[in-house]
């Protein structure tokens, strides 16, 4: 067990110091109309006046869609205040979605964006165990079972806005 967590700990530091080496540049702001001009295979599945209370422990899922129809709950404002950022999600046959996070607000879209600040890669079941606090982020990134496109240092902010099940 102590080796695993040292291991662990080794992971996300190898991944903090290889950030400068692995973030494409610097992230692009999401302007007000471009959140409104996304496409019409796009469609909003959560209101972003969601998100009002994560939790200290959020809840499990038993899905990638229950995920994001429930990640408001999870959501931290607080940690996303002053960001404009575009995540998107490819997960295999379980779908691709979008988090738009906007200066303590978020929204969910179902589909692929014209534009991503960071574009995650990953096989839906393994997604859900990583949600799940199942598989550490740090661990799938390296072991090659999920694949960061885009900025690597937003992508790793995700823990602090949507924190996973413990």
């Amino acid at each position: 067990m102590r080796r695993a967590r040292r291991i662990a700990v080794t992971l996300t530091l190898a991944c903090a110091l290889s950030l400068a080496a692995c973030d494409r540049g610097t992230p692009a702001s999401l302007a007000p109309s471009a959140a409104d001009s996304l496409g019409s295979r796009a469609r909003s599945i959560v209101s972003p006046e969601l998100g009002g209370g994560a939790h200290h422990h959020p809840p499990l899922v038993g899905s990638v869609a229950e995920y994001f129809g429930t990640l408001g709950q999870r959501f931290v404002p607080k940690a996303a205040r002053g960001m404009h950022v575009v995540y998107q999600f490819d997960l295999g046959a379980q779908g691709t979605y979008q988090v738009i996070v906007d200066d303590g607000t978020m929204r969910v879209l179902d589909g692929a964006p014209r534009h991503a600040d960071a574009i995650l890669t990953m096989n839906g079941s393994d997604y859900l165990r990583m949600v799940n606090g199942q598989l550490d982020g740090a661990a799938a990134y390296l072991g090659g079972r999920l694949k960061i496109a885009g900025s690597l240092r937003l992508a790793r902010r995700m823990r602090e806005i949507f924190p996973p099940a413990r």
